[in-house]
């Protein structure tokens, strides 16, 4: 009877073992083996054993502003420009993510923030601190969204003066998606809420207006702020909504803007917000923009939040249901995404910001 044989081939040769004998390769690869042509890297590592034979786990090194590659001499002009430039390129880049909550672990991550790197400091070595504080400015911006989500809401709340408007109020908007629409009864004006807008504009364009860098629609930002504000009602919801305001209850993780459950919830959001066409991008962002870089006032008018839905197998997750309304008539003409300058610098017709492939 004839046998099968694995091979693996690499750069140090071929090892053979009857499948199914339970021998042992005859041939192992050499230490100085390192990559396999079936796409497997070996990496040396090292293994730290506690007192107790157990193998200890190897903690990230972290780093703050203070370790990034600036010269000491004009660190402060430098961090500065890389506040105002860097992270809001690295933004507008994670905006446009289908899954922002894993934006650091997208293959394109690294060369991403090496070539924004090298385009505004190409003098400075980039580093292992540098990448670090590119992950962690994603992460801010996340925590931004979701905070500013609850900000909005509890500030409208606050304006409603018993705790049987409150949970009226509550109730409306959670009905049918309803914080999403500017209209809710016609589900007119989808993604134009004041919610949405306030949200959109404080927590995302405040950030990335600041530069001129485009990587297209942030369908990605979009579904996070859509996410968030489901969050911050479902939190209303779920509370006493005494005059004091909202009061937060349960585990704490349950209360963060988390991946768990989050990430799932606002990919949920994504397949309506990439139909939305260029001119309601722009209308989207005309209209956020006035609040950007502006402060929160306790008069900020919000709306509504959705459920979880059900296990019968024709559910279809309500966050996949948006309805792009066709309240405004739209000129085919004017849905072209780009225009180029008197300089060939290509730029977005939407927001006027320089298009980055």
């Amino acid at each position: 009877m004839s046998q099968l044989v694995l091979r693996l081939k690499g750069t140090c040769g071929t090892s053979e073992s009857p499948r199914g004998t339970g021998a042992a390769i005859t041939q192992p690869p050499p230490r100085q083996c390192r990559r396999l042509r079936m796409g497997i890297t070996l990496k040396k590592k090292n293994v730290v054993l506690d007192v107790n034979g157990k193998t200890k786990r190897e903690k990230q090194r972290k780093y703050t502003n203070a370790d990034l590659p600036f010269p000491a001499d004009g660190f402060t002009a430098d961090l500065k420009f890389f506040q105002e430039t860097f992270i809001p390129d690295l933004i507008d880049w994670a905006g446009t993510l289908d899954r922002p909550f894993i934006a650091t672990a997208y293959p394109e991550f690294k060369a991403t923030i090496t070539s924004i790197w090298e385009k505004y400091f190409s003098a400075y070595q980039f580093d292992d601190a540098v990448e670090y504080m590119a992950g962690a400015a994603i992460g801010n911006w996340r925590s931004k969204i979701g905070k500013t989500g609850v900000k909005i809401v509890t500030g409208h709340i606050a304006t409603l003066d018993t705790v049987q408007k409150r949970r009226d109020w509550v109730a409306e908007q959670a009905q049918d998606m309803a914080f999403l629409y500017r209209d809710p009864e016609t589900k007119g004006g989808s993604y134009r809420s004041d919610l949405f807008l306030r949200t959109f504009g404080k927590a995302h364009l405040s950030i990335v207006l600041k530069n001129d860098v485009s990587y297209g629609h942030p369908t990605g930002a979009g579904s996070l702020v859509a996410a968030s504000l489901e969050r911050a009602l479902s939190l209303c919801r779920s509370s006493e909504l005494d005059p004091e305001g909202v009061q937060r209850k349960g585990k704490k993780a349950a209360l963060n803007f988390v991946a768990k459950p989050w990430a799932d919830r606002a990919s949920s959001y994504l397949p309506p917000i990439k139909t939305l066409s260029l001119q309601k991008w722009k209308q989207i962002f005309t209209l956020a923009s006035e609040y950007a870089n502006t402060k929160s006032n306790s008069d900020d008018d919000l709306f509504d939040q959705s459920s979880d839905g059900d296990d019968s197998e024709e559910y279809v997750d309500p966050r996949a249901r948006i309805v792009i309304s066709d309240d405004e008539p739209e000129d085919p003409a004017a849905d072209v995404d780009v225009e180029v300058s008197i300089d060939g610098v290509v730029v977005s017709s939407s927001t006027g910001k320089v298009i980055t492939s």
